[in-house]
Formats: C-alpha cells, structure tokens, sequence
C-alpha cells in the first residue's frame, strides 16, 4: 500500500526486516568495518572502484549481445575474481563481483556460445571454491539464462545494500554515538560515489537514502547529529542538482520525521467536523496512525487498537489516526463495523483512497499503515511502517515505565 518511492519503499522494509540475516540468506551486505582512511573504506572492495564496463554499455532493449563487448566483460570478470582483495576475503567480495557482472547480461540476448561460456566460467568456479558452491549456485540465478530477457538493467543500489551488516550501527531506540553516525554517512556517501551510481544518480541514489533513513529510525540523533547529517544532504544538493527534489524529501524527513525530533504540527476536522490539534495531547504518549480503510495491512492493527483503548483507558496514552479514505462516509461506516472509537483527521479529499493529502504529505508518509510513537513532549520516539500487531503496545509499555 504505496504512492510515489513504491518498489524503493518495500525493497527498503525488506532489506532492514532481513540487515541481520543478509549473511544467511546471501544477500550481497557490506561487512568490511571502516578505518582511518577514508570514506571508501566503508565499502568492501568489489564496490571501492569500477571493475566492470559501464552497466549502460549492456542495456541495448535486448538485442543479441555484440561479441567484442561480451569479451571485454568476461575479461574484467577474471581479473576481478583473481584479484588479491577477492582471494582475501572471497565469499563477500566474489559475491558482489557476481552479482555486478550478472547485471550486466539481465537485459542483453545471449547467443548458445556465450550462454555455453558463461556455464563452464561458473561450473569451473563451483569446482575451484567447493565451500562457496552455495553462493555460486545463487549467482547464476541472477544470469536468468533460460527467462526471456529482462527489460531493465537494475541499478547498482537495487541489489546491494550499504547496511547489511547493520547490527553494529543500532543503538535499539537510544541515541546514537558519534561514531555510528559517521559510519552512517560514511557508508552511504561511499555509496554514491560509485561511477555506476553517479552516472544514474536520479535511480541508484533513492534506495541508498530510504536505507538510510530505515536505519537512523532505530534510534534518536542528538541536536548536533542531526545538524550533521542535514549538512551531508546540503552538500549532496550542490553536487547532484538533478536529484534535488528527493534530496530535499530525504533531508526533511531527517530533520523532522525521525526518532528525536518534535512532531510536526497537525491541525485538522475529527469525524465528527470539531477541530483538534496534535499539540492538544502534550502531555500524554500519542501512537499516531496514517491508516485507511481502503489499506489491508492497517485492518491487521484494528484489534491492537481496539485493546490499546482498553488497555489504556486510565493511562495518558492517546491512539490518533490520520484517514486517507476516499470520503468521510467511507471512514464513519469503518470506525461503525470495527468498533474504533480513537480519534481521527480524515486527510481523504479526491476520488479513491488518497495518499498525498495535506497531513500525509507534511508527514512525508508513503507507506500504509506508517505508526509514530511521540512521548510526552511531543518528540518522536519510534517509527514504523507496515502492520505492526502487537510491538506497539509493547513500546507504548517501554515509555510508560520511563515515567514512572
């Protein structure tokens, strides 16, 4: 349930549900640790440079692949898998290789002489790294030599990720040090330094930034951090003019949308036509939910929510949602049949479910059902997308005992 940022956004819940088990299920993850030297060490060695012919060289609509430019890839193939950083470290670095020179043949038409090369070049792989066979194995799905040809090539950013190994950068809902913010930028900056990205900066660089952003949600950036982080994406608006427009998206959900910052301001109708503001429940912990009748994930949470309001009667915790349905009829006939009685701002004003109402685009809300926990202050402690069961009633527990 998405607008605009569609695949990017589900890729992007993906790969953060799964940054701890990239290793297990073979997901090209970055798991060398930076050093002293620079930003490119945040990026193994397969990335830290081009080692293949440009990706656009090899996307021709899916015509036959010419010979010269097939050669010219299964020779950079060789040098990459012989060179001394693969051998060092061959199970993340030949992966990434793999999968780099895969891309590269998704779009392009083989002929029975290169698909035959291509076959004994992995065969001979699987029997010289017999404890990699797995990972072989995995790679050559990817040459999806017997589907028809794909119509793009995927970018660099949509089949690797700058946090795979992203265990050691979550503070788990505290503030982040220093250090794991200067990884942060560091990782993704590497990123999009890559020739494959900067040559497609307007489709490599969004997936990189929703990551990002996923994994600063897991814990609070302090006043200075943020300033940090909101100066990299300054910087990054001057290099990349064409990318300005998500950039800035990019920029303001980290300095307003993030765990640590004061909610922005809601003012708004309730079903009932009577105006109400956010900042009217200072004072108690407010879930916040951008949900709608029309989404099937958010009617996985109306039993959570019907509890919440049992459970907290006596609390000073609020449920509030913003609606995106299609009209107010739509979402008085839903409170009516699911028994919701929280409070809502209907952010409903076009034909079928709206997503880019007046609310839900200040809040820069792209995936449904989103849920924002804000303490007392106002400050967002928690975000999260997609149907959350019963883990927000759990960290409405964890804020509870802070008071007491």
């Amino acid at each position: 349930m998405r607008n605009p940022f569609t695949i990017i956004g589900i890729v992007a819940l993906s790969l953060v549900a799964g940054a701890f088990i990239s290793e297990a299920v073979g997901w090209p993850g970055f798991s060398h640790p930076a050093t002293e030297e620079g930003a490119a060490t945040f990026l193994p060695a397969a990335l830290s440079r081009e080692w293949f012919p440009p990706l656009e060289d090899y996307d021709n609509g899916g015509e036959p692949l010419d010979d010269a430019l097939f050669e010219k890839l299964m020779e950079h193939l060789d040098v990459a898998m012989n060179a001394e950083e693969t051998q060092a470290d061959f199970r993340w670095e030949a992966e990434l290789h793999l999968s780099n020179f895969a891309q590269r043949l998704v779009v392009p038409e083989l002929t029975t002489g290169q698909q035959e090369r291509v076959t004994h070049y992995f065969a001979t792989l699987e029997e010289q790294y017999k404890e990699h066979r797995d990972m072989i194995d995995q790679q050559r799905v990817f040459l999806r030599m017997d589907a028809r040809p794909a119509d793009d090539i995927m970018g660099l950013s949509m089949w690797t990720q700058p946090y795979g190994d992203a265990a050691d950068l979550n503070p788990e809902g505290g503030f982040f040090e220093g250090q794991q913010v200067d990884e942060i930028v560091g990782r993704v900056d590497a990123f999009l330094k890559h020739p494959d990205v900067v040559r497609s900066f307007e489709r490599d660089a969004r997936f990189p930034l929703v990551h990002m952003i996923q994994v600063l949600g897991m814990g609070r950036l302090t006043p200075a951090q943020t300033s940090r982080v909101v100066n990299y994406f300054d910087q990054l608006i001057e290099e990349h003019p064409e990318g300005a427009e998500f950039l800035e998206e990019t920029r303001y959900r980290i300095s307003n949308l993030l765990p640590g910052q004061v909610a922005p301001s809601i003012v708004g109708k309730d079903a009932a036509g009577v105006e109400f503001s956010l900042e009217e429940y200072r004072g108690q912990i407010v879930v916040l939910v951008f949900s709608g009748f029309w989404c099937g994930p958010c009617h996985a949470e109306y039993p959570y929510q019907r509890a919440m309001m049992e459970l907290y009667a006596d609390q000073p915790v609020a449920l509030l949602e913003v609606n995106s349905d299609e009209s107010l009829d739509v979402l008085l006939v839903a409170k009516a049949q699911e028994g919701l009685t929280h409070r809502v701002w209907w952010d409903g004003h076009m034909e079928g479910a709206n997503k880019d109402g007046p609310i839900t685009s200040a809040w820069a809300v792209n995936m449904w059902p989103t849920t924002f926990i804000l303490d007392k202050e106002g400050v967002i402690r928690k975000v999260s997308s997609g149907a959350q069961r019963g883990k927000t009633i759990v960290a409405v527990d964890e804020l509870l005992m802070e008071y007491r």
